[in-house]
């Protein structure tokens, strides 16, 4: 399963672009989550900031676009970071997210409080899940 895929990462130092546990970004999250799923696809390396629409771009691959109120367990958030929808977090739970947390330094999992929840910008259903 995804989810437990992705806390098998809680910890992982966070690396712009990284893509193992030696330190990975928000999408080598959902990238390293998805191979030890069994899921096909990641999103690929960016640079130190993604563009917001290639970013989107990228998760319309693996997925389909699902209201934000219908997200649960194993979805992928795209969350906004100021202004610009740049990040990624898969929601563990209702009402729990999980991503590599730059403030933290690690990949961390924690409430989708009143500071995420307002900027979650749409979220997606892995296909094959």
């Amino acid at each position: 399963m995804l989810v437990a895929a992705a806390r098998a990462l809680i910890g992982v130092p966070f690396r712009w672009g990284g893509r193992d546990r030696r330190g990975v970004d928000c999408a080598g999250v959902i990238a390293l989550a998805m191979e030890a799923a069994g899921l096909p696809g990641q999103v690929p390396p960016y640079g130190r900031t993604p563009d917001p629409d290639w970013l989107r771009r990228q998760v319309e691959l693996l997925a389909e676009e699902i209201p934000v109120e219908d997200a649960g367990a194993g979805d992928v958030l795209l969350i906004r970071v100021g202004r610009q929808a740049q990040h990624l977090a898969i929601q563990t739970e209702q009402g729990r997210i999980l991503h590599a947390y730059q403030a933290a330094g690690v990949v961390a999992e924690h409430p989708l409080d009143e500071h995420w929840r307002p900027r979650v910008a749409a979220a997606y259903r892995i296909r094959g899940l």
